[in-house]
């Protein structure tokens, strides 16, 4: 792998500099980046080039990873890039190469700067931005022109601490720019607060993963509500838990009761969430074994302050005479709870609702407003709406935070929830049979949500790469159990020294596959450093081999006929004999004493 000086500096600087960014992406693509990025320093170091058929094959890889990781787009796509800027390393760095190298390196920020949850500060990205195109820089400069690490970090700073300082300075100056915006991220909350929030962003992360044992049945679309936090204290749009224990929490299994057996792992550090009414005891624990939820509505009475129904309902609530009027038309004391749950369902159905992640602030006391003129909210504000609709009609009213949904995995009885299916929705005490009855507003207002939710239930409706895709997922932790197991019985050094041979057989053949021209001018160089008469920059092959042949004196005749072969081969395509010609001629003349001379 023939490379300039500058172009060969700027690639082991770039490897090393994405190589302290691999820790900011998901397992899996950290450590193969670094595997590419430490085969990239070896052949770089080596100056042998890779083959161009792997070179393609994993750049066409890159097209499959968001198939084998259905993640979150912006970590996705910054792993994708990632990736790609560690395959390009693997060739010599041409100017062509290093715009497509930078444009990875650019996404790969861009994405760690949009994403609200990757770790990396805006300092950070100010300062790689300001590396990478002093990189690019290097890559772009001409033989003899290129800058030292030593200058190439210090122009760095130099350009990175004025533009971070003026940033800094903005926001000082105005603290109204960086006060906390009205927008939040998605995933499980322990209150309610949705008239402040004036956009909801989803957050494909991994909230945790549900394990359903083989003796136990999988539950339907219907039934995937997780019970995280059971709400009571009632501001309005705005709910709390109000220290009470949560209920719905049973201890004793009922024989004659449908359950699902299951275990809960979180994958984040997010607490993990059971099914709706858990019949064993949730703890803390990221990881719980052994989980017994019911399929039958939770049973715990109303306490006294909430059966009191219309008591817990704000002042400003309670006495705005348009919600009292809407209570009045949909909310009849004649009729069951179930039926005014019906009721109160097909207003929704029929009033021009929005479900809406974009949908402005709102005073947490106006809910008239949000029914009656805004009608337009995400799964909290219909929650906080109705649960108050229902207790100022006398009925005693809890709102349920946790997740709904998930996705099915077939092949490991697995269902993944992510921190996007965060959801609310409301409990109506129900006198009659003794129970809470689940009303969930959004299935009346956006009922394509929920056949979304069945669409990734049912594994039976997925598209041919989304099986591919979950299979291969499904793959990676069982292999993950295997390594463990592995190195556990210490059969790593055995892997690793296959690895090694593997490695030296790779580079071996690269050496066989090498350019017969590159191979020459490499020879031509070690004996020009003997000689004294180095390559000066901007001169050509041909010119510089003929400035060896008048210092070589008598032995220059064998330099003449060498630069008649690697004219040929350069420019008239000559066949394999002449390249074999040339390289057997290079070697035997370069293998002899060389003729110091002056050389300028």
């Amino acid at each position: 792998m023939r490379e300039p000086a500058a172009q060969r500096l700027a690639g082991f600087l770039f490897g090393g500099w994405l190589l302290l960014h691999t820790a900011g992406f998901p397992v899996l693509w950290s450590v193969l980046s670094a595997g590419v990025l430490c085969a990239g320093f070896v052949l770089r170091w080596l100056q042998v080039r890779t083959f161009r058929p792997i070179t393609w094959l994993l750049v066409g890889f890159t097209g499959v990873m968001p198939f084998l990781d259905r993640g979150p787009l912006l970590p996705t796509m910054g792993a994708a890039a990632l990736w790609l800027a560690c395959v390009l390393l693997l060739s010599p760095l041409t100017p062509r190469r290093g715009l497509w190298l930078l444009l990875a390196c650019l996404v790969m920020l861009a994405s760690l700067a949009l994403d609200p949850e990757a770790e990396f500060s805006a300092l950070a990205i100010i300062i790689d931005v300001a590396f990478v195109l002093l990189l690019a820089q290097q890559v772009h400069a001409p033989a003899g022109a290129g800058r030292g690490i030593r200058e190439i970090l210090l122009r760095s700073v130099l350009l990175a601490v004025p533009i971070a300082s003026l940033v800094t300075g903005v926001f000082w100056v105005f603290p109204t720019l960086s006060q906390q915006t009205d927008e939040a991220l998605s995933g499980f909350s322990g209150s309610l607060n949705p008239g402040d929030v004036s956009v909801m962003r989803l957050s494909r992360r991994p909230a945790f993963v549900a394990t359903f044992s083989l003796s136990s049945p999988v539950p339907s679309a219907a039934n995937l509500y997780w019970r995280g936090a059971v709400l009571v204290d009632n501001g309005g749009l705005n709910w709390a838990q109000g220290g009470r224990p949560a209920p719905g929490t049973k201890n004793a299994v009922p024989e004659d009761l449908q359950v699902w057996r299951y275990s809960l792992a979180s994958q984040n550090g997010a607490p993990v969430v059971p099914l709706d009414v858990p019949l064993t005891e949730i703890s803390s624990d990221v990881w719980l074994p052994d989980v017994v939820s019911s399929a039958q509505p939770a049973d715990d009475p109303p306490d006294p302050v909430l059966a009191a129904g219309r008591l817990d309902v704000p002042a400003a609530v309670r006495s705005d005479p348009r919600l009292s009027a809407l209570v009045a038309e949909l909310i009849s004391p004649d009729r069951s709870v179930p039926e005014n749950l019906q009721a109160l369902g097909d207003f929704l159905r029929r009033g021009d609702f929005v479900y809406s992640l974009r949908p402005g602030r709102l005073p947490s006391a106006d809910v008239a407003g949000f029914l009656l003129d805004r009608r337009k909210g995400f799964c909290e504000h219909y929650a906080a709406a109705c649960a108050n609709i229902l207790r100022l009609a006398g009925i005693p009213t809890r709102i349920i935070t946790g997740y709904r949904g998930g996705r099915w995995n077939p092949w490991l009885g697995t269902i993944t929830v992510q921190e996007a299916d965060g959801h609310a929705w409301v409990e109506a005490w129900d006198a009659a049979s003794a129970h809470w009855l689940r009303f969930d507003p959004t299935e009346f207002v956006a009922p394509e949500l929920t056949r979304q939710i069945e669409g990734l239930r049912d594994d039976q409706n997925w598209a041919w790469h989304q099986r591919v895709s979950v299979f291969v997922a499904s793959l990676l932790p069982s292999a993950q159990i295997r390594l463990e197991r592995l190195a556990s019985a210490k059969l790593l050094p055995i892997l690793g020294g296959l690895a090694l041979l593997l490695a030296g057989g790779w580079l071996w053949l690269c050496r066989r596959g090498r350019d017969p021209v590159d191979a020459v001018l490499d020879r031509l160089e070690k004996y020009a450093k003997r000689a004294n008469t180095p390559r000066l920059p901007g001169e050509t092959p041909l010119a510089w081999m003929a400035r060896l042949q008048a210092g070589a004196g008598a032995a220059g005749d064998g330099l003449r006929e060498i630069a008649s072969l690697y004219e040929q081969c350069v420019y008239a395509r000559s066949g394999p004999d002449a390249a074999g010609q040339m390289l057997s001629l290079t070697a035997r003349w370069t293998s002899g004493p060389a003729q110091r001379s002056g050389g300028a």
